[in-house]
């Protein structure tokens, strides 16, 4: 599978064709109609993109009745769904929202495609539901929109523009204006003719050199909860940013957390997300946190940050949903590493920790899979109870983790 998008369309596709997903989506059709009116549901809309099986686990994770909202339904959603209405939000909306009259909500979420957003608020605020806010998904699906809306809220971020005139003769990232993760980004070198790589579907970015460190957790209300620190170790790769390492939970000087939280919290505000998970992507510049890319979803990472805060991040990001409103448990932390292997050397030296570390690897995905436009021979995750005991595994790959 050559990344989510792919695997998702791909199991869309085989879900048409298979008997056990035929029958589940006739069995829950048929409970729907008999049942709906002794049930109390949050709906879960899952869109082209991605699948909704973290919200969907993280509903019932509360005790509450899954309402799964898709013209394409996966097995894996419909094995957390109680009932069903077999339509796309994205193409029906107006049919969607006079068939949810009949039924009683407790709530309205999604899970990782960003292009459900406008759709839960516009949900959300026609039957009285808590929304993710209505700027949040326009920000989400365009971030040179959301760069404004940071500048109009004092946030202190790289320098951004859409003329790339501005970048003559200056090193430069390129970046789509729409989309996830590092696809499509570009690292442009000052001789770059920075005219070659404009267009409306792009825009450009100062680069900031400094450390890159992802946030993780929930927005209540607009009360910010930050439940998992990243730090993210990037690399070039035939000229493609490509990831080399993240760090979960690793120890960040006291400092440094107060200046990326502090960054955490003003750019969510200036997003105006009211609700739900985020995802946000930071970098040092000097001694302050400049924020670098969001999304007010659960991410495509969402089983290892479970695993990594002792709870369930689908659970949490649910409860933000929840009309009664509910609470979230945490567990003891744990220190995890995932690493991707670009060169065969890199891949040999990755199967030698899997062999002598076995019981502490989360997952390992070593066959040849597609990152950001370019070919990974494999990746894996590792845990550990403290730093020290990834800071030796990670001398296994020769990778010295000091930041």
């Amino acid at each position: 599978m050559k990344n989510l998008k792919l695997k998702t369309r791909i199991g869309r596709w085989l879900s048409g064709f298979t008997l056990p997903t035929h029958l589940a989506r006739i069995y829950l059709k048929v409970l729907t109609q008999f049942t709906f009116h002794r049930k109390s549901y949050m709906a879960v809309l899952s869109g082209r993109e991605a699948h909704a099986y973290a919200s969907a686990q993280g509903v019932r994770a509360l005790g509450k009745n899954v309402l799964l909202i898709t013209d394409s339904p996966q097995l894996q959603e419909m094995a957390y769904s109680d009932g069903i209405i077999h339509i796309s939000p994205e193409d029906n909306l107006e049919n969607l929202l006079s068939k949810l009259e009949s039924f009683e909500l407790d709530g309205v979420l999604v899970s990782a495609d960003t292009d459900l957003l406008p759709i839960q608020h516009q949900i959300a605020t026609r039957f009285n539901l808590r929304s993710v806010g209505e700027e949040s998904g326009k920000f989400g699906n365009d971030k040179f929109a959301w760069r404004e809306a940071l500048a109009k809220g004092n946030v202190p971020q790289p320098y951004f523009s859409t003329n790339p005139l501005d970048f003559e003769n200056e090193a430069c990232v390129r970046k789509p204006r729409t989309g996830c993760s590092s696809k499509g980004v570009k690292l442009l070198k000052p001789a770059d003719d920075k005219t070659a790589y404009a267009g409306p579907e792009f825009f450009f970015e100062a680069i900031v050199p400094g450390y890159q460190y992802n946030y993780e957790g929930i927005v209540r209300d607009g009360e910010v909860h930050i439940l998992a620190r990243m730090f993210d170790q990037y690399r070039e790769h035939n000229g493609a940013v490509v990831p080399h390492y993240y760090l979960l939970n690793p120890p960040i000087n006291p400092d440094r957390e107060a200046a990326l939280a502090k960054c955490t919290k003003l750019s969510l505000k200036a997003s105006n997300i009211v609700n739900g998970a985020y995802h946000l992507e930071m970098r040092m510049q000097d001694d302050l946190a400049v924020p670098i890319d969001f999304a007010n979803r659960i991410g495509t990472s969402e089983r290892t940050v479970s695993f990594s805060i002792g709870g369930n991040l689908g659970k949490a990001h649910a409860s933000c949903f929840l009309k009664s409103g509910s609470t979230f448990e945490l567990g003891e932390p744990k220190q995890m590493m995932q690493y991707w292997c670009w060169t065969e050397e890199e891949f040999e030296c990755a199967q030698k920790l899997l062999e002598q570390y076995p019981n502490w690897v989360f997952d390992a995905r070593m066959k040849p899979h597609e990152m950001n436009g370019e070919t990974s021979f494999g990746t894996f995750t590792v845990f550990h109870d403290d730093f020290e005991g990834i800071k030796e595994m990670a001398s296994t790959l020769d990778l010295k983790l000091s930041f």
